[in-house]
Parts: structure tokens; C-alpha cells; sequence
């Protein structure tokens, strides 16, 4: 059984992932990883908004406890908080609890190393073994061992991010939704000095995270927007490591034009001529970035796998259509905070020019499918991907197949400059499956 996917594991609460048992045998799992690495520093936790996450720090912080390993709670905190925390501070590794974008009554755990990044893949093998194969939990905190205890977490990230940027001057009357996330305090408190900033969906109450708002609600906002009076939008997601941006005279932004953007007011001579995107970025991606003398890196879909080879490349920026976007100059991870601050500098350096540019920059229509395969087939997708390469047009087409972890399926991703071709794509692809 496979339980950490690119990005943790989550799942609805009560269920597989998330029962008293699974996370007894999780934390049970972790505190050897702590013990059998020597991790001798406190361990880091933070959740969402979401209810059932205080439940979950309860049992997960009290085993560590059990164990003799000591405990810092950061309460509710954006997931980049806790890798800011960890970056500064002096812990053995981080717990985020959260199911990011998934509705309140899914719950899920996200990992981080000392650094602030990703826990490496490898490590959470080492975790995954433990859980597979539960040991006997034996008492090792001896009496009078230090617990836990909690830090003001949400004003140290606030403060953090925005320590990095000089006041911004705003013609434009911007909302922004929280997603009744763990971005509600810590972004509100600390753009409560701009007038023409405005927040909505910003008061959490444990069931409303991701209620008809946030990052995959970008719609709404738009309405929101135009409907309201503004120029400008952004939704974060219930973590606060996504960000979606929308205008009331362009629409939703694609996230690839921002990494464009993005990549135009931060680019120096310290950092390579490099973008690193997910291998399901736009097609048109590539063609902006080639206008301007730059080269796109693609990686497997994983925000860790963006931010590795962001740190490989020396790239000055990394992304994820999703709305994830890595500034490593700033973050060790995606950052939705950072996000809004540097797209507060975009419009300062293109001002009312902004919507042209937008429009001027390309994005091609896409197809995206599902296509169902039984659970036990053996597919080599490499095989598959190398035998259509010769069917596609790789300067006007671009196709990607990827197997999903979780469903049995094969998700499709067909980009075209000028005609759609999907139809005999796709009976290509049934025809090389039933081989």
C-alpha cells in the first residue's frame, strides 16, 4: 500500500489516512525516524482551519511526547509559515496538517526537514516502512520532560514575508480571498495598512475552509471582482501555499503568464536565463519564454520536484499551473503570500500596461481527458509517451500522460496551437494500451 504521494497524504477524516489507529502508527513511525536519525530538536506542528486538525495535533504531538521527543505548536499557520519557522529556528523536522485545496472534512499531513524543505523522498519511505510495519510503542519521555509549547507563528511568517518587500504604492483596488484558510490572520494583519486592499471569505469557523471560495473557486472571485469595483483579485487556497490571480478586464490569469511576468521584474546575474514549470505547463510556456532568450525546465507534477530543480538550475523561479509559484531568493517552498507581494510589484513596473501584456502573451487551448485502465495493468508509460512522440508536431502540439497514484486512470494533456488533433490522439493511445 502507497500512502505518501509527491506531497504527503490526505484523505477524509475518519477514514484510511485519518483514524485514531493510522495516526498512532504515523507519529509512532516518525518518532523512530527522529530517534533512529538522532533528530534531538523539537518538532515543529502546524495546522489549517479545519476542525479536525486540532484533533489530529492532540494525538500526533502527545505520541511524540510518549516518546521523549518535545513538541512546538505553531496553531493555525500557512504551510510556507512553517517552512519559514523551521529555515530560522533550530527543529528536527515540521508537521503540517492540512488537506490543502480539499474540502473541511478531509484532513492530511505534509513533511519538512530542518531546512524548511520537503522531507526527501527517501525519508518518507523510511516513515512509510515504520507505519507498514508498526512496532510496540514503548514510554521513553521520562519524568519531567519538557512537552510542549507554542510560538506566535502566524506574526513571525507575517513579518518574515513582508520584511522582504518595500511599500508598494496601489492605483488598484485589489480583493482578496482567503478561503477561510490558515492565510486569514496573517494576511489580513499584515496588509491592514493598505486602503485599497479588501478581504473576503477571511473568517474561519472549522467548516467553511474552501466553502465556495478560494483558489479553485477562481470564477466566483472574478464575479466578485467585477461585480465589486476592482481591478485585481487573488485566492489563496486553504494552506496558503497556492495563489490565483484574476483581473476584471483580462479574467482568470493563466498561472504560466505570471511565471512570466514573475520572471521579468526578479531576473538578475546572479540567477541562470531559467524557469522551471511541471511537465503539464502550457505549451505557449515555452514559446514566451523562448521570445525572451530564456529556457523552460520541466519535472514531474510535484511541487518538491519544481523546487529541487529550481535550487539545481540556480533558476531565478519555479511553478505549477495550480497557482503554486517558488521564489527561492525569498522561500524553500511555494509560497501563496509571496505570491500576492510579487504580483503587487508586477503591477507597480507595468501599472495600467498590465492588461496588454496579459493579452500579448500567448497560451494555447487545451484538452485535458481521463482515460480508465484497470488497476493492475502494467502500462509503460515511457514506452507509450516515445511511440506518439513520432504522431506530434512537438513546435505546434504537446501531449502529456501521466498515471494517477490514487485513481486508476491515465490523465491525458493535449496543448495545440492551431488544430485539435485529440480525436485520433486519443484512439492512438487506446491502440498502443491494448498491445
Amino acid at each position: 500500500m502507497q500512502i505518501f504521494g509527491s506531497d504527503g497524504f490526505r484523505c477524509k477524516f475518519g477514514e484510511n489516512f485519518m483514524t485514531p489507529k493510522f495516526i498512532y502508527e504515523f507519529a509512532n513511525s516518525l518518532g523512530d525516524f527522529c530517534l533512529n536519525n538522532e533528530l534531538s530538536d523539537p518538532v515543529l506542528i502546524a495546522r489549517d482551519t479545519r476542525a479536525s486538525g486540532v484533533i489530529l495535533e492532540d494525538l500526533i504531538s502527545g505520541i511524540l511526547m510518549y516518546k521523549g521527543i518535545r513538541v512546538v505548536l505553531c496553531g493555525v499557520l500557512p504551510t510556507p509559515g512553517l517552512s519559514t519557522i523551521l529555515e530560522a529556528g533550530q527543529y528536527s523536522l515540521g508537521i503540517m496538517i492540512t488537506a490543502s485545496h480539499n474540502p473541511h472534512f478531509d484532513n492530511g499531513i505534509k513533511l519538512f526537514n530542518a531546512n524548511g524543505f520537503k522531507l526527501q523522498q527517501c525519508d518518507d519511505a523510511e516513515i512509510e516502512r515504520g507505519i507498514l510495519n508498526p512496532k510496540e510503542m514503548s514510554f521513553a519521555g521520562a519524568y519531567g520532560f519538557e512537552g510542549k509549547t507554542s510560538i506566535d507563528a502566524g506574526q513571525i511568517y507575517s513579518n518574515s514575508v513582508l520584511n522582504k518587500f518595500a511599500p508598494v504604492k496601489l492605483n488598484d483596488l485589489i480583493l482578496i480571498d482567503c478561503s477561510n484558510g490558515a492565510c486569514s490572520e496573517p494576511v489580513q494583519a499584515g496588509l491592514d495598512s493598505y486602503e485599497n486592499i479588501h478581504f473576503v471569505s477571511s473568517n474561519p469557523d472549522g467548516s467553511n475552509i474552501n466553502l465556495d471560495c478560494g483558489a479553485l473557486e477562481a470564477e466566483r472571485l472574478l464575479g466578485l471582482v467585477r461585480g465589486g469595483g476592482y481591478e485585481y483579485g487573488v485566492a489563496f487556497d486553504g494552506d496558503g501555499d497556492r495563489a490565483v490571480f484574476v483581473s476584471a478586464a483580462y479574467g482568470v490569469i493563466e498561472s504560466e503568464k505570471l511565471l512570466y511576468l514573475f520572471y521579468q521584474i526578479l531576473k538578475s546575474t546572479g540567477h541562470s536565463n531559467v524557469v522551471v514549470a511541471t511537465e503539464i505547463c502550457n505549451l505557449a510556456l515555452a514559446h514566451n519564454l523562448q521570445a525572451i532568450g530564456v529556457d523552460l525546465i520541466e519535472t514531474e507534477v510535484g511541487d518538491r520536484f519544481v523546487t529541487e530543480e529550481v535550487r539545481a538550475r540556480n533558476a531565478v523561479i519555479g511553478g505549477e499551473p495550480s497557482g503554486h509559484y517558488n521564489f527561492p531568493a525569498s522561500s524553500k517552498c511555494m509560497d501563496g503570500f509571496l505570491g500576492l507581494m510579487h504580483f503587487l510589484q508586477v503591477l507597480e513596473s507595468y501599472g495600467s500596461d498590465l492588461t496588454n501584456q496579459l493579452f500579448a502573451l500567448k497560451h494555447y487551448d487545451r484538452v485535458v481527458k481521463n482515460i480508465y485502465i484497470n488497476e493492475n495493468d502494467v502500462i509503460n508509460l515511457q514506452d507509450i509517451q516515445k511511440e506518439l512522440s513520432l504522431e506530434i508536431n512537438s513546435t505546434e502540439e504537446k501531449l502529456v500522460i501521466r498515471r494517477s497514484i490514487w485513481d486508476p486512470v491515465l490523465r491525458v494533456y493535449y496543448d495545440y496551437m492551431h488544430v485539435n488533433r485529440f480525436i485520433e490522439i486519443e484512439k492512438s493511445i487506446h491502440k498502443l494500451l491494448s498491445k
